[in-house]
């Protein structure tokens, strides 16, 4: 099997929608990937807008390519919230939580756009946790 490998720029948005105060919902937050394509996997690092100023390293990021399809999860630095007044505010000590993103294929418009979540856990319980899961809409396009 012959490994095609390329570097390549990644440019979109993010809205938020789900879990979100009115204030943030539907608010669309640019972001960028810088990866490497393998096949069909890729992996790199992605800034945000919204969130770049917080981190001292990369959002990472990794993912694959199927059938007009595409999946791939953002791992950032720590955990970062926007609190009651609106300000970002950023939590070294505490991990963030995995963002799945999934998605297909345009070929008109020669993008991927998808749904993209956050699973909290909110309290454990003895049968079972309680989780509450947050989400918006994603699109993507290379270079």
């Amino acid at each position: 099997m012959k490994i095609v490998s390329s570097r390549e720029t990644w440019k979109g948005h993010f809205t938020y929608e789900v879990g979100y105060d009115e204030n943030n919902q539907y608010l669309e937050v640019p972001f960028s990937m810088q990866i490497v394509v393998e096949n069909d996997a890729f992996f790199g690092t992605s800034v945000d807008e919204e969130s770049k100023h917080l981190f001292d390293t990369p959002t990472g990021v990794t993912g694959f390519f199927g059938d007009n399809t595409i999946s791939f999860v953002l791992k950032y630095p720590y955990s970062y919230y926007r609190d009651e007044d609106g300000t970002l505010v950023a939590e070294k000590n505490m991990a963030h939580p995995d963002v799945h993103y999934y998605g297909a294929y345009d070929e008109v418009t020669k993008t991927y756009s998808g749904r993209w979540e956050i699973t909290y856990e909110v309290e454990e319980r003895i049968d079972g946790d309680v989780q509450e899961v947050f989400w918006g809409y994603w699109e993507l396009r290379r270079g």
